[in-house]
């Protein structure tokens, strides 16, 4: 993947670019054929005697246009895409189309298809990605059985929020002027990582957008086992932090669960009852949601990441899955939702740019001077919270004191910031986390090969 070399682990294939290059001259015959058995009606009728009344569709660029770039993939490939669409309306399924693989990558990560070390936001070819939503778009506006689009899947933790939040507005107007009208598809816009979604809203609320872009959903991908904070907490702890996402999804006037599992770290030692009051806790917190929610994955090796295994061993039942929350339920929206002014009357109204923040260069210098920061970080920082300084301040502040403990604990800076964020800030509290969770981490490598085996994140199938 990625670049040349990247992509595979000890031999391992990571990703679909490094199975392109593995298979050489080979690539399309193999691809192709296994495109052509993926799914079948069976599988649609095994959805639908299940309570399930939609499927989220993940496919790379590549499918759409054919490889770009130098890249090595197998496509187009529409024709699938048209199947699984022909048999979802067959059986009455609703479809979200998700552009899981952006050109070049909206992260140097495998979902996206290609995984590089090298990776940098820069890489990701926006204006591309555009072109390809809109060639989708056209394809799908008629179809009846698409009733959502996703821009991308998993962008990158440091893409900057403001670049992000500008192109989710031109992919949204690229979409509806493609012939996807609000009143029946929405538009999809990932939020990830979660811990983001504040410095989203401090940009995408005060642009105005939530008034002017009708049927968006936010895409939030819950997982509850990525991360050294998950490695300490028991079966009730983690049933509450699902009570917390459910509280936030209601909090917001569009959003989507596009990916959430059963898997938690094998410590857990969770019984069947367990899992099933796991799953339970997560279909009446994501009923929250005004778009649903999408398990991952249809079809997977991984017990706790496989719908079928779920199924079979009584976590997820088809009365859980079809069952309307009464707890939690959100109340019927005031006509389109989310309920907007819409264009016309939107563009009458103020709107802040980005840019229009008085004072910036003086303010980004004091923030900078206050919080030992470079000048750098401050501007952005401001940018993203609007001008918020208390706000821009506290950003820095948490990045200061996770850098402080990266260093003086031998961790990793996204560690220190997990176990800042499960301990509200506390650094007393998170250094004690990261202590713990060292030490477990020597307990583990220790007694490696007698304990139970954690599965890895499955890759996308396009």
């Amino acid at each position: 993947g990625g670049d040349e070399g990247d992509g595979a682990e000890d031999g391992e294939i990571e990703d679909e670019h490094g199975l392109c290059l593995h298979l050489g001259d080979r690539r399309t015959e193999v691809i192709e054929a296994h495109r052509r058995k993926w799914l079948a009606e069976k599988d649609f009728e095994w959805l639908l005697a299940r309570g399930f009344n939609a499927v989220r569709v993940p496919l790379g660029y590549w499918v759409v246009t054919g490889p770009t770039d130098g890249d090595l993939f197998v496509g187009p490939a529409l024709q699938h895409v048209d199947r699984a669409v022909d048999l979802a309306e067959k059986f009455g399924l609703q479809v979200v189309l998700d552009l899981h693989g952006n050109p070049g990558g909206e992260s140097g990560e495998a979902p996206c298809g290609r995984k590089s070390a090298k990776w940098n936001q820069n890489h990701w070819r926006r204006e591309e990605a555009l072109r390809v939503l809109a060639h989708l778009a056209g394809r799908y506006a008629s179809r009846r059985g698409v009733v959502g689009i996703q821009v991308a899947n998993e962008p990158a933790g440091n893409c900057n929020m403001i670049a992000l939040c500008d192109w989710y507005e031109r992919a949204i107007q690229t979409i509806r002027s493609a012939g996807m009208g609000a009143e029946r598809v929405a538009v999809v816009l990932p939020v990830y990582w979660y811990d983001r979604l504040q410095e989203f809203l401090s940009i995408w609320g005060p642009s105005g957008n939530f008034m002017r872009h009708e049927n968006v959903a936010l895409d939030f991908h819950f997982y509850q086992c990525f991360g050294r904070g998950w490695e300490f907490m028991d079966h009730r702890e983690h049933l509450r932090v699902v009570q917390r996402h459910g509280c936030v999804l209601r909090s917001l006037p569009g959003a989507v669960v596009g990916e959430w599992s059963l898997a938690r770290p094998p410590h857990v030692l969770a019984t069947d009852d367990m899992e099933r009051e796991f799953a339970n806790a997560q279909l009446e917190a994501y009923s929250a949601a005004s778009h649903g929610w999408f398990f991952w994955t249809y079809s997977d090796q991984a017990d706790h990441w496989d719908l079928g295994t779920c199924c079979e061993r009584g976590w997820l039942s088809p009365d859980a899955v079809s069952s309307r929350s009464t707890d939690m339920g959100r109340a019927d929206p005031p006509g389109a939702f989310p309920h907007c002014y819409g264009e016309e009357s939107f563009s009458q109204l103020p709107r802040a740019r980005h840019d229009e923040i008085p004072d910036l260069p003086e303010r980004a210098l004091a923030l900078a001077e206050a919080t030992g920061r470079s000048n750098a970080e401050a501007d952005e920082s401001l940018r993203a919270a609007r001008g918020d300084g208390e706000l821009a301040a506290n950003r820095l502040l948490l990045y200061a004191t996770a850098e402080r403990l990266a260093e003086a604990l031998a961790c990793s800076r996204e560690a220190a910031l997990d176990a800042l964020q499960l301990c509200g800030g506390n650094e007393a509290r998170a250094a004690g986390r990261l202590l713990d969770a060292a030490a477990a981490g020597s307990a583990a490598a220790a007694g490696a090969g007698r304990g139970p085996r954690g599965h890895k994140r499955p890759h996308e199938e396009s």
